[in-house]
């Protein structure tokens, strides 16, 4: 589980190296998670802007499988 210190910047930038914390704005909570938190957040570079959801799991739960959804979302991105 993350660090409740650890802000969503941070953490995209971890997950987005090449990004850069000030290129990303509208961080808003999305209620209704399961079992993780979730934001939603813009990330903007030279003019153009693209909105992203952050999902932040929230520990093990019963009947949610994180491999099949890591593979369900890397077979959505590549189809893209």
């Amino acid at each position: 589980m993350l660090s409740p210190s650890v802000s969503n910047h941070d953490i995209v930038i971890a997950l987005m190296p090449d990004w850069q914390t000030t290129d990303l704005n509208n961080f808003e909570y999305m209620s209704g998670g399961y079992s993780n938190r979730n934001f939603s957040f813009e990330h903007s570079v030279s003019g153009e802007t693209e909105k992203y959801v952050l999902r932040l799991p929230q520990g093990q739960q019963p009947f949610v499988d994180r491999a099949a959804e890591h593979a369900d979302g890397m077979r959505l991105n590549n189809e893209h």
